[in-house]
């Protein structure tokens, strides 16, 4: 399996919801009632289309939390950030020479 799925990731940007196994690190991204068990499958879906906006606000807040992680701006600041990182640990190394 993927080890963080990227599909994922594109879901919280495009999908109004995601149900999702266990795979790929979707148990660290979705809370427990998006997760779905492979034997109950069938069944979760009977009650994901029961309650649709309940389980859509859920997602929402999943959207919430890792769009602005994964934008352009998040994605962004994550690399100035580690290349601060190394290019400061760099310049120190040099200076303590």
């Amino acid at each position: 399996t993927e080890g963080f799925s990227l599909v994922a990731i594109e879901a919280a940007f495009y999908a109004p919801l995601l149900l999702s196994t266990r795979v790929g690190g979707s148990s660290e991204m979705l809370p427990e009632a998006l997760l779905l068990e492979a034997e109950t499958i069938g069944e979760r879906l009977v009650q994901v289309a029961a309650d649709y906006p309940r389980y859509q606000a859920l997602f929402e807040r999943v959207k919430q939390t890792w769009c602005p992680r994964f934008g352009i701006d998040g994605i962004v600041a994550a690399y100035r950030n580690y290349y601060a990182g190394v290019c400061g640990r760099h310049c120190q190394e040099a200076a303590d020479r």
